[in-house]
């Protein structure tokens, strides 16, 4: 046991060591999760890509939805985004199309995967995937556009380091048996 743990350290060490990165996505926030846009009408909706670990990484952004109807602004093959950055902004235009009608819903998919690029080669190593829905509504519904809470997404690396997390969560179990094997030895 007394191995164990200390194999359990020199993990967490090397861990910190190595310089953990994280990429995710972060959104503004739409009320249940739903874009809603009359039949023609676009509008630019922005991501953030942050970088919470301490090196810089590369990432490919990809947008997919059904329709077509979102596109990046000037795209880039890889963003490079510097360490501890948390706001990499990429903006999607979205368009209804003209001959939606009133409630038609169409998907848009949002992708980050980390890329190591090495000797001319890009090997894309993990990926976070989010999404929203774009809805059509008709010119007899009122919609009243609201000022956007900016917000993280459910997909957006955790602020507080998987470090941390992981000591929560190994302390528990420690915590227990540490109690059974010499908590008991205390009887009265």
């Amino acid at each position: 046991m007394k191995y164990k743990t200390i194999l359990f350290v020199i993990i967490l060490v090397s861990l910190e060591i190595s310089g953990v990165q994280a990429a995710g996505i972060n959104m503004d926030y739409l009320p249940n999760n739903t874009l809603k846009l009359h039949p023609g009408e676009s509008e630019i909706y922005g991501i953030r890509i942050p970088n919470t670990g301490n090196e810089s990484i590369s990432v490919k952004f990809i947008v997919e939805s059904t329709g077509n109807i979102a596109e990046i602004i000037e795209p880039n093959d890889i963003y490079v985004i510097p360490p501890q950055k948390l706001d990499t902004a990429v903006n999607i235009k979205i368009t209804m199309p003209e001959d939606s009608k009133s409630g038609t819903k169409y998907n848009v998919e949002l992708y980050v995967a980390e890329a190591n690029v090495e000797e001319g080669q890009v090997v894309f190593t993990g990926s976070v995937k989010t999404g929203f829905v774009v809805e059509a509504i008709g010119n007899e519904e009122a919609q009243t556009k609201i000022d956007r809470i900016s917000g993280f997404a459910a997909s957006s690396p955790s602020p507080i380091p998987i470090e941390i997390i992981i000591i929560i969560i190994a302390a528990g179990p420690i915590a227990l048996i540490a109690y059974l094997k010499f908590g008991r030895r205390r009887k009265i």
